[in-house]
């Protein structure tokens, strides 16, 4: 053997590389890689059991008997102690009590750092979830139409996390009982949480959260409760809201986010996503009264702070009532965006623009690394959580009708107007036609990732090679190009692979 692989510094790194295999793959190489030689066993061993995606393993290790205590041998503790991770699932069954030595201590991982407890998972028993070093709990209680199994599973979490003092990340989904509400609103070390418990979540607990000294990221669901209602709430107390928050993603309504807007305090938020709910009109007059002095208010809070913004609207279409009004956001209802200059990330779901609105953008925000005005139908969405994510049909028919307004020429205005754009998402028709050389010296932008809307022509027809060269000719930086027509990426991948012809 090679000396260097005894030098633990490079025999971790080569570890970790293997954990990045796919599928079962790392679980059989850590296992070969155990029974090598002396010196790997240990690191082998800690990374095959630090993820455990339930109990099996390590039940399977265990003295066979009809016994409802059983005994831990001397193995099984030696893996017990490795676990970092474990998931209790749907497929959770009742586990027998171990007879732990006294070396091992009372909790079956000792090490835990982090649980999901999932459905009937949330009934572990105590020595089977807790551990000193346990700072990660992931809870889904489920939305099941039998009560008593949602109440049982609320209280055995509401039991449990009061007794987790180094809890510092907490994910709640799921119906929520009103025991469970109020261990929440008690849980002021939090500084990273998830709350998607649909309208189980109260006012009371929300305003408790926004008090939360170190809480840093949020994400909630919260488009049930009134406005109203929760101002009357901050009202009540004189804590500061939101100090230290810094991320947020809201599923909200626009007046219950203008009270929470105006309740943080200025220069701290630098990420913000909001899926605005409600049943609204949402023809373009409509649409801005609403939302036009909510875009104010945050650029009045976040205007040196804010870099990354992604705003989805779920506000209910009345195509009878609002005939053939636009229903997107236009340039003007975002206008009192261009005050956050510092803007890197700018993610629009229903857009409602033009191909100029793009330069005026431009000048808004001269450090923006990522556009994207509604991705394409057939092409991949950036990752959301379940509960930021619209439906299909929805999501679809806004950006048929938003992106009606821009053209090919978006292409050429984004290329030649934002300097450090590294990725671009357009639903606007892709170009055909290759840019002359002397337009190429005004295109300033070194674009990584493309996304882009239909290549074919009226007659259904697809002239991928053609599509290709002329993306190139405007990005000829890019390395990604993903379009509804699946030509067009195969035909890119072909030009890269022979030196971009």
């Amino acid at each position: 053997m090679h000396p260097a692989l005894c030098i633990d510094e490079v025999l971790q790194l080569i570890f970790d590389f293997c954990g990045d295999l796919r599928d079962s793959e790392p679980k059989w190489t850590y296992g070969q890689l155990a029974r090598c030689c002396k010196t790997w066993t240990d690191p082998a061993l800690d990374r095959l059991w630090r993820r455990m995606g339930g109990l099996k393993p390590l039940l399977a290790l265990l003295p066979k008997s009809d016994e409802c205590i059983a005994e831990a041998t001397p193995t099984v503790e030696d893996y017990a102690k490795r676990v970092r991770h474990v998931v209790y699932a749907d497929g959770f069954v009742s586990v027998p009590s171990l007879k732990l030595s006294e070396e091992h201590g009372p909790n079956v991982f000792p090490h835990l750092e982090s649980v999901s407890l999932v459905n009937a998972g949330c009934l572990a028993p105590p020595a089977w979830i807790h551990s000193p070093f346990l700072t990660r709990v992931a809870v889904n209680l489920s939305f099941s139409r039998k009560p008593h199994s949602v109440f049982d599973r609320s209280a055995a979490v509401a039991r449990f996390l009061p007794t987790v003092p180094q809890l510092h990340t907490l994910q709640l989904r799921g119906r929520m009982s009103v025991t469970l509400n109020a261990v929440l609103a008690s849980l002021t070390q939090l500084r990273s949480l998830t709350v998607h418990t649909g309208d189980s979540l109260g006012c009371d607990t929300l305003a408790a959260i926004a008090t939360f000294p170190a809480l840093r990221i949020l994400e909630v669901h919260a488009s049930h409760i009134d406005a109203d209602e929760l101002k009357d709430t901050f009202a009540m107390g004189d804590a500061a809201f939101f100090p230290a928050l810094e991320e947020q993603s809201i599923r909200t309504n626009a007046p219950l986010l203008a009270t929470l807007l105006a309740h943080i305090p200025s220069g701290v938020l630098r990420k913000l996503s909001l899926d605005i709910d409600g049943d609204g009109d949402a023809n373009q007059a409509a649409l801005e009264a609403r939302m036009k002095p909510v875009f104010e208010l945050l650029a009045q809070k976040a205007a040196g702070s804010l870099h990354d913004l992604l705003i989805e609207d779920r506000t209910v279409h009345d195509e009878e009532q609002d005939g053939n009004h636009a229903r997107g956001y236009a340039l003007d209802v975002l206008s009192p965006l261009a005050r956050v200059r510092q803007l890197r990330s700018f993610i629009l779901r229903e857009p409602d623009l033009f191909d100029k609105d793009l330069e005026t953008m431009a000048r808004w925000w001269p450090v923006l690394e990522r556009l994207d005005l509604g991705t394409p139908e057939g092409c991949g969405a950036p990752e959301e959580s379940d509960e930021m994510q619209a439906d299909e049909e929805h999501g679809q028919a806004a950006v048929a009708q938003a992106m009606s307004q821009m053209t090919s020429e978006a292409y050429r205005i984004v290329a030649r107007s934002f300097r450090f754009l590294e990725s671009l998402s357009l639903g606007a028709i892709a170009p055909c036609e290759v840019v002359p050389v002397e337009e190429r010296t005004k295109f300033v932008t070194q674009l990584r990732c493309l996304t882009v809307g239909k290549a074919s022509d009226v007659t259904g027809k697809v002239d991928a090679p053609a599509v290709v060269a002329a993306l190139l000719s405007i990005f000829p930086t890019v390395t990604s190009i993903d379009c509804p027509d699946a030509e067009v990426s195969a035909r890119f991948e072909v030009a890269v692979a022979g030196g971009r012809r």
